[in-house]
């Protein structure tokens, strides 16, 4: 992907992390329903056990998280506790204790992001958005270690977006619509983009015992449990988008995404991750990072809080 596509879908998430520019929020009519009686071997959610443990990165997510010493010490005060701070790397952590003093509305993020390491010379900086729909996280790389929200890192021009997630408060409204019509509507990846199924599907199998449709452009859509998943089209090699399908299939057999109703939308290999849980609608998404680092983001995803009153 090129580095202009990256920067705009990133910064597409956050507009849509925050509720703006998403008009409508209905169904979009690009992917059908779970079907009855769909396969859910290995399923990513809705089935996992209370006592379920994150499983240990794939081979091609392997890099440790960025150390204490490629971050700033957080400047505001923080309620968080110590085991709660502990669960999450510094740079994050930073993130969740700006937040945490600002909204009652949920946290949480995930205790695994990709290391800065995988960028030399480089730091993983945080930034933050808020507003009355929602807040967001949003990581960058940077020439130098910047606390959160520090004005240099969106002034520099070195500065490279990387990783990012947020909550959505969904209304009642929006929560009366067709879920799977919702989730679409919200993913980063899709709203600005034309209908991505096209024509009549044909079955292919993913491995582990997972069934999915092929459409005439490439586009791999398939179920477990309560997620739906697509892997866009590129409409010249059916079979690369397949086997990226089968990629995603092979990890989810051993991992656990958020035991909720989600989605996870597949672009020229990186990925948007959303899902439903109560009115909250988490969303998150790699500007830079490969499918399977955006998928093992979701799966060690942690809550902070269930939200509290100021």
């Amino acid at each position: 992907m090129n580095t202009t596509l990256r920067h705009r879908i990133v910064w597409i998430g956050v507009i849509g992390l925050l509720g703006l520019g998403v008009a409508g929020c209905g169904v979009t009519g690009h992917l059908a329903a779970t079907p009855a009686g769909s396969s859910t071997a290995g399923t990513s959610g809705g089935t996992r056990p209370s006592s379920s443990t994150t499983s240990s990165a794939p081979s091609s997510i392997n890099s440790p998280p960025p150390s204490a010493s490629n971050v700033t010490t957080a400047s505001a005060s923080t309620s968080m506790s110590p085991a709660a701070s502990s669960s999450y790397t510094a740079v994050v952590t930073q993130a969740l204790q700006w937040l945490e003093v600002r909204t009652h509305q949920p946290l949480g993020a995930p205790t695994w992001i990709p290391s800065a390491s995988m960028a030399s010379g480089q730091y993983i900086s945080p930034t933050t958005n808020l507003s009355a729909q929602g807040w967001a996280i949003l990581l960058h790389l940077t020439h130098h270690p910047y606390g959160v929200n520090n004005p240099a890192i969106n002034q520099s021009p070195d500065t490279q977006n990387w990783v990012s997630w947020g909550l959505n408060v969904m209304t009642i409204g929006q929560l009366a619509t067709n879920r799977l019509g919702l989730l679409e509507a919200y993913s980063q990846m899709g709203p600005s983009h034309p209908p991505v199924t096209q024509g009549t599907p044909q079955p292919v199998s993913l491995g582990t015992g997972i069934n999915g449709s092929l459409y005439g452009n490439g586009t791999v859509v398939w179920h477990e449990g309560d997620w739906t998943l697509i892997v866009q089209g590129t409409g010249t090699n059916a079979t690369s988008d397949v086997a990226g399908a089968k990629t995603l299939v092979a990890y989810l057999h051993t991992a656990y995404l958020p035991p909720y109703s989600g989605l996870v939308d597949v672009l020229q290999n990186t990925a948007s991750v959303d899902w439903l849980q109560g009115s909250s609608l988490f969303s998150m998404m790699g500007g830079q990072e490969p499918a399977l680092d955006v998928l093992h983001m979701a799966v060690s995803w942690r809550p902070l809080s269930s939200g509290r009153a100021h």
